[in-house]
């Protein structure tokens, strides 16, 4: 069965506060009780993992970030744009300047 998000936190807050929620229709009850000391593990294990990347980086630390190895284009693309901005724009126009077309 799935429950929503805030069925979840409030069965929670009520195993914190040493009670059980009522059991739904068609779920047994010691299954139930699993179930919620399940979210209470999640909750531990995760729960403080968003809360420490959301102060330390702010909103754009929730984001999911992509996985994996980077795109050579982009790799490229990022190493030549640090090159042309390591040059003043003097220098640039000098080395232009220079180029027999």
């Amino acid at each position: 069965m799935r429950y929503s998000y805030e069925f979840k936190r409030k069965a929670i807050e009520l195993f914190y506060q040493g009670e059980w929620p009522k059991t739904p229709n068609g779920v047994r009850t010691d299954t139930f009780h699993r179930q919620i000391r399940d979210w209470l593990k999640l909750e531990r294990l995760y729960g403080s993992q968003w809360v420490h990347k959301y102060k330390t980086l702010g909103y754009n630390g929730l984001m999911n970030k992509s996985k994996g190895r980077p795109l050579l284009a982009d790799l490229l693309i990022a190493n030549c744009c640090a090159l042309i901005a390591e040059y003043s724009p003097s220098m640039r126009f000098n080395s232009l300047a220079t180029v027999e077309w």
